[in-house]
């Protein structure tokens, strides 16, 4: 099964900007996707000042020539993209790209994480965390500062230029009851891509251990015949059991679980992304509105401070093609 039908990425001129590019092209071929690669051909005036984390993705880029977008196209078609096209709209990124995505329908929006370290861009510049809060479809934010890029294209090339684009995707699991419709799409999403790419696929998910003195306070309130109950059940390890069938019924091989005493979410991510080996971080956006999505960003740009790993993050409020 394929996660994607229709995928959207924009076109950056640099070096940092084409590796985004390059890894949609990988992921729309194992897709078997329409790929359309969007420029923002000029931006407003002043779209260079705005201020940074603004939603309408204000950064300065130049305009990607029209040679670059033809050049793309034939990169795509030649790592088997079925059907590569290019837009080029006039307006700031994050409008031109997540119109696009309405537009078509779009299942997967992918940017670069270009900017990630810079004022403009304290989240994860401010193209990337605009398409996080405003697309209608799934986020893909790749890492494409200069040292994480070649720590991975270390790896590729040690495995051959035919490598998958990933190897281990480790997926957050939320274990909120009241969000299992959310669980089961950021599940699904996961293992979807980690089936295309012939990967590893860990699902991972924390808790609040219980106090001693609630646990000794359930035990006596059941008696001594089922105050074993307390100790031997964990809502985590249901909620992770459940997933991993999901995993399973959409195709992934074996998949593995882990479990954390209670962390902020970046920090248990970037704690288990280092013990797996992880080079996909998938999250869910839970179906929050702006402000709380915000969160969902915090989370993301944590695990790319710390780790060489893209994020996805799942848009579980729609579900796009």
């Amino acid at each position: 099964m394929e996660p994607y039908r229709t995928i959207v990425a924009g076109v950056h001129d640099t070096d940092r900007g084409l590796r985004a590019t390059d890894r949609a092209i990988e992921v729309a071929a194992r897709s078997r996707a329409v790929l359309h690669l969007a420029a923002a051909t000029d931006a407003p005036p002043g779209a260079g000042h705005l201020p940074a984390g603004d939603d309408a993705g204000g950064v300065r880029m130049e305009p990607t020539p029209p040679h670059v977008l033809h050049q793309l196209v034939d990169r795509a078609g030649a790592h088997g993209v079925p059907d590569a096209r290019t837009v080029a709209r006039s307006g700031r990124p994050v409008d031109v790209l997540t119109g696009l995505a309405t537009e078509l329908g779009a299942g997967l929006v992918v940017v670069g994480s270009h900017g990630v370290n810079t004022t403009a861009g304290r989240v994860f510049g401010s193209v990337a965390a605009g398409s996080v809060r405003r697309a209608p479809s799934d986020v893909l934010i790749v890492h494409t500062t200069d040292e994480r890029w070649h720590v991975r294209q270390a790896r590729r090339r040690r495995l051959g230029p035919t490598a998958a684009p990933y190897r281990c995707v480790l997926v957050g699991v939320h274990a909120s009851i009241r969000d299992s419709g959310s669980m089961h799409r950021v599940v699904e999403v996961g293992a979807e891509m980690a089936a295309i790419c012939d990967a590893e696929i860990v699902l991972s998910s924390s808790y609040v251990p219980a106090e001693s003195h609630d646990l000794s306070r359930a035990e006596s309130a059941l008696g001594v015949d089922d105050a074993f109950r307390v100790r031997g059940s964990n809502p985590v390890e249901a909620t992770l059991r459940e997933a991993r069938q999901t995993a399973v019924a959409v195709g992934a091989r074996a998949p593995r679980t882990l479990a954390r005493a209670y962390t902020p979410p970046g920090r248990a991510l970037v704690t288990q992304a280092a013990q797996v080996g992880a080079d996909l971080v998938v999250v869910g956006s839970h179906g929050l509105h702006a402000p709380r999505r915000r969160m969902v960003g915090a989370v993301a740009a944590s695990v790319f401070r710390h780790t060489p790993a893209d994020v996805l993050v799942v848009n579980t409020q729609h579900h796009a093609a």
